[in-house]
Order: C-alpha cells, then structure tokens, then sequence
C-alpha cells in the first residue's frame, strides 16, 4: 500500500471506532494498523512513506581497514587470519575491536 491508501486506512480506523473492523475490513493485522498509526502521529503522513531498510552490522570493517588488511595480506599472502591480525594491528589503531575470525570472515565472504 501506499501512502495515502494507509492514510485511508488509518482515517477509517479512527472515524469508525472500531481498529479490528477496519483491519478485517482492508485484511491487514491490527499490529500492522498500529504501527501504521503511530508513524502517522509522529511523523504526518511522510511516516506512511517506505523507509531505507539496511541491516544492521555491528562488526562491519570499514572501508579503510580492509584495504590496509588487503595490504597486508597482498605482502605476505603465506599469513593466515591470525598472522594478518597481529602484522596489521600495529598499522590500523581500531584493529583490536576485530578477532582473527573476523578478518578470516572477511575473506571467506568474497570481499
């Protein structure tokens, strides 16, 4: 649905009075409904819109890591993770944060 089909929605919930009817009525869940109404009163109908989904990734290596990691690697390819791991933790200060499996991981993943 789009924007102003939920805003209907929402409007035929709140004039009718009854939330499980309206849900019954366009075959949407009430939790769906709910969710719907709460980024209507927060946000006006631009709440209805779609919203930018991107996962979240805690131990994501930035940009600049890997590339001083592939450094690394590219000089001495013999290196396994843990080898990578202490050779590059002297040239990227936030090394630390990251364990041998995560640079192993970052290879393994095609990166």
């Amino acid at each position: 649905m789009n924007e102003s089909q939920k805003y209907q929605v929402i409007l035929h919930g709140m004039t009718g009075g009854n939330v499980a009817k309206t849900c019954k009525e366009f075959g949407i869940s009430r939790t769906l409904y709910y969710r719907w109404y709460n980024a209507y009163m927060q946000q006006g109908i631009a709440g209805l819109g779609k919203k930018e989904r991107k996962p979240a990734m805690p131990n994501q290596v930035d940009r600049k890591t890997e590339r001083t990691i592939l450094q690394y690697v590219l000089r001495f390819p013999q290196d396994g993770p843990r080898r990578i791991y202490e050779g590059s933790r002297s040239c990227v200060p936030r090394l630390y944060l990251f364990s041998g499996y995560s640079i192993h991981r970052q290879f393994s993943e095609g990166r």
